[in-house]
C-alpha cells in the first residue's frame, strides 16, 4: 500500500464507498460511478476495468473488514490502493474537490 502523502493529486483518483453486499465506485477525472458487488468474480472484473483508466490511487475507507476481499484483488492485479480511516478518506475527498492538482498531506 501507499502512504497518503505520496498521493500526487494528478492522474485518475477512485474513491470506494464500500458496504456489505456492494461497493461504489466514483473516478474523479472520468467523473464516472459505478457499482459492483463485494464479490470476487465482480471485483476481478472491476479491478481490469480500473487498472484500464490508470489510476493515481484507488482509495478505500476502512469498512469493518467489507473492503479486504476488493484490497487484496485490486493490489494483486497491481492497482495502488489506500485504505484509510473514515476522517481521512473524508479528509482526502475535500482535498479533491478544492485541490485537485496538490498534493495531499494528512494525518490520522
Amino acid at each position: 500500500m501507499i502512504e497518503i502523502t505520496d498521493i500526487q493529486m494528478d492522474g485518475v483518483v477512485i474513491g470506494v464507498d464500500v458496504a456489505k453486499p456492494e461497493l461504489v465506485f466514483y473516478a474523479d477525472r472520468e467523473k464516472d460511478l459505478f457499482t459492483a458487488r463485494n464479490k470476487s468474480v465482480d471485483l476481478q472484473r472491476t479491478g481490469k476495468r480500473l487498472l484500464k483508466l490508470k489510476p493515481r490511487v484507488v482509495v478505500f475507507e476502512a469498512s469493518g473488514g467489507y473492503e479486504a476481499l476488493a484490497v487484496r484483488i485490486f493490489a494483486e492485479l497491481g492497482l495502488p490502493v489506500l485504505l484509510c480511516t473514515r476522517s481521512v478518506y473524508v479528509s482526502l475527498c475535500a482535498a479533491w474537490v478544492s485541490w485537485p492538482k496538490q498534493t495531499v498531506s494528512t494525518h490520522a
